[in-house]
């Protein structure tokens, strides 16, 4: 009956402890394997900046008449967020119209957010 006891304890102890360890690990292992397989960082500019662009294009188009998308030089890779972002200014006969907040996270989602103080030119 001792024997027994001891047994069972033995065995809830150790699942008690499989699942503590595997708790663990989910909250605080799966994260740091996630951002050493994301190379966002050596993403080819020319990538990010089409992927930027073209995004753009679909959303200024409801809202300008343009003819002209321009990076701006502040164009990088932020390591706070995760991302890439860049300034966006719409343009159309040299003149700015507008201007956008682009962010691209490393699985390429684009967010834009439109600078309503912008006052164009």
């Amino acid at each position: 009956m001792w024997k027994l006891l001891k047994w069972v304890l033995g065995v809830t102890v150790t699942i008690v402890v499989v699942l503590f360890l595997f708790a663990v690990f989910v909250v605080y292992g799966i994260p740091l394997l996630r951002d050493r397989t994301t190379q966002c960082p050596e993403m080819p500019t020319a990538t990010v900046k089409y992927g930027i662009l073209s995004y753009v294009t679909k959303i200024a188009k409801n809202d300008f008449q343009y003819d002209d998308l321009e990076l701006d030089e502040d164009f990088g890779y932020n390591s706070g967020i995760h991302g890439w972002e860049v300034t966006v200014y719409v343009k159309s006969n040299g003149k700015s119209l507008g201007r956008y907040f682009a962010t691209m996270a490393c699985d390429q989602r684009v967010e834009l957010s439109v600078d309503q103080t912008f006052k164009a030119e």
